[in-house]
């Protein structure tokens, strides 16, 4: 196959076996895309996969690496 389009664009969280299914099998298809769906749902981390998925390039492939360069980790702290 030559292109691959996901509906709905779900792969989101880089632990489940349809996220990495999904992302094996677009490394041997050369046109990517996606379509509809909330590329971002709930933090900025959300679009490691989309985007990995699309062109690994702008991301890398490893997660740990894009959370430790990108992400802002706020702790809370208690009074009282």
């Amino acid at each position: 196959y030559e292109f691959i389009h996901l509906d709905e664009f779900l792969i989101k969280d880089v632990k489940t076996e349809r996220t990495k299914e999904l992302t094996n099998l677009s490394r041997k298809i050369p046109y990517r895309c996606g379509g509809s769906g909330t590329l971002i749902n709930n933090t900025v981390m959300d679009v490691f996969s989309p985007v990995r998925y699309l062109e690994p390039s702008l991301v890398g492939g490893n997660y740990k690496n894009f959370f430790d360069t990108h992400a802002v980790t706020v702790m809370a702290l208690r009074w009282g």
